[in-house]
């Protein structure tokens, strides 16, 4: 998995947000962040077996990252694939933003 250091200046370059103030590039990485784990944990429930959908539920509540990433590595094996999929398509949306807006 991509660590957090190396997404987040993934998205400064890919998102073009290298001239934004720190709190600025903190925001939108934020939100975004806040898109991607929806995007990924609505992937991940609809892949799941029935009988696991509870404990990644708790898992989720709970709040340990590295806990639901190993629990999904375990049930989803593609799971890494999927999250790299979900950051291209969510970029790719952003950048289609952007470009709208000018």
């Amino acid at each position: 998995m991509m660590q957090q250091e190396e997404i987040k200046n993934t998205l400064i370059e890919e998102l073009g947000l290298s001239s934004l103030s720190d709190e600025n590039k903190d925001i939108v990485i934020s939100k975004f962040g806040e898109n991607l784990l929806k995007r990924v944990t609505a992937i991940a429930l609809s892949k799941l077996p029935e009988e696991a959908r509870a404990e990644f539920e708790s898992l989720s509540q709970e709040g340990d990252n590295d806990k639901m990433h190993n629990f999904l590595k375990a049930k989803i094996p593609e799971v890494e694939e999927l999250i790299q999929t979900e950051i291209k398509e969510g970029i790719a949306e952003f950048k289609n933003i952007v470009t709208g807006l000018k």
